[in-house]
């Protein structure tokens, strides 16, 4: 949840019905973002947390009493049933209290200028210091004394964090001329902070200070000016207090003619996307620690197989045939398998948002978790076309570019995950930098991998990652280019080619596909040739080595040695050559024990 800010909208000098506007556009904006809003206000002696339309409407509408309400205000406001605007301080408060862990606001209030003398320093600032609430605002309000409210909050104990920067922001502008104490620069990174300060049970809070796009920065001269100018006329009318802030902000207003007001607008715009990002990947992280532990992860392709068959194919013509459209993709054929093996397998993977996408999706739905899915707007779900002459192909299209979207960036956010699996599973047609990523985290974290080569293009991408790697099922072309690119030779022995691979991990294990003639399982010491369970009628070859990979992950899984899993993942291999589909959806537990 995110909490946006009614208060700052009634305060920030926008009339009626501009206020109302820009308040239902931010709660608008928190759900786009994925998040859900919780307007916090005070009406009728009840705390609110998530506002109806009507009581939105009811505090933006000129003609109701809406009383500034901070911390030391919130029992008197609940006695007197009045109708209060909670300020930073207090909203913190009770968001936290609700168990809300994220609040956007334009900006905190702080030390004021010659604050030295009147010691007139913002409850903002001591409520971040004793309450464990993520606050992102623009920083500090310019009209304030920056300098002076940054070594306060320092003094408080409170993270002070800008967003891609290294310099803090000044509200209306994104220079202060101050050094941010802490740099972050991404939602995540954010979210891994304040789930961090949650879980030490630190008690302060953190400030998420986020620069306003620079399209919309006022113009900094301008606006110190009109600054200079309103604080002059607060001593001159003797305004301080509760008073002041609301009079210099609107007094701005006015004399930059509307221009720090659009600038306030849509800072505040971009500070509820941001926290509203940041909320999300911290829902992420707290919903699902633990949850999923101990369970395999497959990160790899996910793709619709449209096989199109013909015995009689004449080029140039329209053919009688059959056309089948099946789910495929390596990794997801594999998390198929081992999900019908109730494997509880997880499924990392990119589509389109399309409808092949929801047909991927609905068939997956009972086999594994689909959550990890990322749905991509600008682009197509990968596809595998091919054509078929009397089941030889005679030619194939693909279009699989989708899967570059599959980087670094996507999976991080699922360290988690894959520290803490059972088993990680990786296929070649993800980029290189994302393999280096998740295998250099499994292993830190002494998972076993398994690399699917996929093709004898592809599967080079092994190479920078070879020692990370527990076991790999290259067929003999695949293994060959992986040794070729480690130095090896052209010799015409798998073992001589398995050598170069020992080599640089002696603790690797190979399965060298055969077809025909079965498996042929290596280690450092020893090779043995396991022969294959040869189907009564072959039907299908797509989702054969896809379901020997599940089957042998199955058997480990269960704590079986090595070569008794590969006679399962033969059998499995066995069911999916018999299945008119990649996975046979009759593959269960009660078969391979057969």
């Amino acid at each position: 949840m995110v909490s946006p800010p009614i208060f700052f909208l009634l305060n920030s000098g926008l009339p009626y019905p501009e206020n109302e506007k820009i308040a239902f556009e931010l709660e608008g904006i928190v759900r786009e973002s994925g998040a859900i809003p919780a307007t916090i206000a005070i009406l009728d002696g009840y705390i609110k947390v998530g506002l109806s339309g009507d009581e939105v409407k009811q505090l933006a509408d000129p003609c109701t009493t809406v009383s500034k309400v901070s911390r030391r205000d919130i029992s008197y406001i609940l006695a007197t049933k009045a109708i209060g605007a909670t300020t930073v301080a207090a909203t913190s408060l009770i968001a936290a209290r609700c168990g809300i862990h994220v609040f956007a606001t334009g900006g905190i209030g702080g030390v004021h200028r010659n604050g030295e003398d009147s010691m007139d320093i913002s409850a903002d600032l001591t409520e971040l210091g004793r309450t464990p609430i993520a606050v992102c605002s623009a920083g500090v309000k310019s009209i304030l004394d920056i300098g002076r409210t940054l070594e306060y909050l320092e003094t408080q104990g409170v993270s002070v964090v800008t967003y891609g920067s290294n310099e803090f922001p000044s509200f209306f502008t994104a220079k202060s001329g101050f050094k941010s104490p802490l740099r972050l620069d991404d939602p995540l990174a954010c979210a891994r902070l304040i789930d961090n300060n949650l879980k030490l049970n630190l008690g302060s809070g953190v400030l998420i200070a986020i620069p306003i796009p620079e399209q919309y920065s006022a113009e900094g001269t301008l606006v110190e000016n009109a600054i200079k100018q309103a604080i002059d006329e607060t001593v001159e009318k003797n305004i301080t207090g509760r008073d002041w802030t609301p009079y210099v902000l609107k007094r701005v207003a006015v004399l930059t003619e509307g221009k720090s007001l659009k600038a306030n607008v849509e800072l505040i715009k971009n500070n509820t996307h941001v926290a509203s990002l940041i909320a999300v990947e911290l829902a992420n992280i707290r919903n699902t620690e633990g949850k999923y532990d101990n369970r395999p992860v497959i990160i790899g392709m996910s793709a619709v197989d449209i096989i199109a068959e013909s015995n009689h194919l004449i080029p140039r013509e329209s053919n009688i045939g059959r056309i089948k459209i099946t789910p495929g993709g390596v990794g997801r054929n594999i998390a198929e398998a081992l999900g019908r093996l109730n494997d509880n397998p997880i499924l990392i993977s990119v589509l389109g948002n399309d409808t092949f996408s929801e047909y991927i999706l609905d068939h997956a739905k009972d086999y594994m978790e689909t959550c990890y899915i990322k749905r991509i707007d600008e682009g197509n779900t990968p596809v595998y076309n091919a054509l078929l002459s009397k089941k030889d192909m005679a030619t194939a299209v693909n279009d699989m570019g989708l899967i570059e979207q599959l980087n670094v960036q996507t999976v991080m956010k699922y360290e988690s995950l894959i520290s803490n699996a059972s088993f990680l599973v990786v296929d070649a047609n993800i980029p290189v930098s994302t393999l280096e990523y998740v295998c250099e985290i499994a292993h830190q974290n002494n998972v076993d991998v398994w690399f699917e080569p996929t093709s004898a293009v592809k599967s080079v991408k092994c190479v920078s990652l070879i020692d990370k790697l527990t076991y790999i099922s290259p067929n003999i072309y695949e293994l060959q280019a992986i040794s070729k690119a480690l130095g090896g030779n052209d010799s015409s022995l798998p073992t001589d080619h398995m050598k170069v691979l020992f080599n640089r991990n002696p603790d690797l294990k190979i399965f060298l596909t055969l077809g025909e003639e079965g498996v042929l399982f290596a280690n450092n010491v020893s090779y043995t040739l396991l022969e294959p369970y040869n189907p009564e009628k072959m039907v299908n070859t797509t989702g054969a080595g896809d379901s020997f990979t599940a089957g042998v992950i199955h058997s480990l899984l269960q704590g079986k040695d090595v070569l008794y899993s590969v006679e399962v993942g033969l059998i499995a291999a066995k069911t999916s050559l018999e299945s008119e589909y990649p996975i046979d959806p009759y593959i269960s537990t009660n078969l391979l024990r057969k």
